[in-house]
C-alpha cells in the first residue's frame, strides 16, 4: 500500500470513495453523512488530502484542515470491500506524521452520533470525547487525540 498526496485530478475519486464509503449510513440518518455532500475542489485546493493506494488503484483518503489552533482531520474513508485491513490506521499514520511535522501534539476530529461503529474504532485508536452537538444540521461527537 502507498499513501500519496492527492491533486486536483482526485476529486472525483474521492468523491467515489465518499459515496461508497458513507452511503450504507444513509437509512441510519435519514439522509447523506457529511462526507457525502463535500466539496473535493476546494478540499484538494485548501487541505492536506492524501489517497491510499494498493496496485495504483484508490481505496481509502485522508482529508487534514490546518489553522491556528488544532487541525482537523475532517475525513478518514476507506472502500468497503478494503474496511479492516489497516487501511484506515495507515492514513491515520500518515496523518499524524503529518501533524507531528507542523509541530502541533494533538488534533480532532468529528464523527456522526450515528456512526456507532466508527466512533468506536477511533476510541480504540486512542481518541477521546471531547463534547457532542448538532452543527450543520448533523449530531455529532467530537474526539481528540494526543500525540505525545
Amino acid at each position: 500500500m502507498k499513501i500519496r498526496q492527492a491533486c486536483a485530478e482526485d476529486a472525483e475519486i474521492l468523491r467515489l470513495i465518499a459515496q461508497k464509503a458513507f452511503s450504507h449510513y444513509v437509512a441510519r440518518m435519514g439522509k447523506q453523512p457529511a462526507p457525502m455532500l463535500a466539496n473535493f475542489d476546494y478540499h484538494l485546493r485548501f487541505d492536506s488530502c492524501m489517497i491510499a493506494e494498493m496496485d495504483s488503484l484508490a481505496i481509502g483518503y485522508a482529508i487534514l484542515q490546518f489553522g491556528d489552533v488544532e487541525p482537523l482531520m475532517d475525513t478518514l474513508a476507506v472502500l468497503p470491500e478494503y474496511q479492516g485491513q489497516g487501511v484506515g490506521r495507515r492514513l491515520m499514520q500518515e496523518s499524524e506524521r503529518v501533524i507531528r511535522e507542523k509541530g502541533f501534539s494533538s488534533y480532532q476530529l468529528y464523527s456522526n452520533i450515528h456512526m456507532t461503529e466508527t466512533i468506536n474504532w477511533y476510541l480504540r485508536c486512542g481518541f477521546q470525547k471531547q463534547k457532542q452537538i448538532i452543527e450543520d444540521g448533523f449530531e455529532r461527537v467530537y474526539l481528540q487525540k494526543s500525540l505525545i
